[in-house]
């Protein structure tokens, strides 16, 4: 049981805990901890790989780039 005032993160350490459910009793974790602290949308693994592509020029070592793949690269 985590119990206190407000809740913004918690420490490293708890991801090793072999836990099922965490309660949460008189504190603010609601509105703070869970907008602040979750993300649900993630890069797609093409978003990822386009900026690595362009923040390192690797356009320079191609002659041809195709079509698809400028799309995605939005230069």
């Amino acid at each position: 049981m985590v119990d206190g005032n407000e809740l913004t993160s918690f420490p490293h350490g708890i991801l090793k805990l072999n836990l099922k459910k965490i309660l949460f009793e008189n504190n603010f974790t609601n509105p703070i901890f869970w907008k602040e602290n979750s993300m649900n949308d993630p890069q797609h693994l093409t978003q990822i790989a386009a900026l690595f592509f362009l923040k390192n020029n690797l356009h320079k070592y191609y002659n041809v780039i195709p079509e698809e793949i400028q799309k995605l690269l939005k230069w």
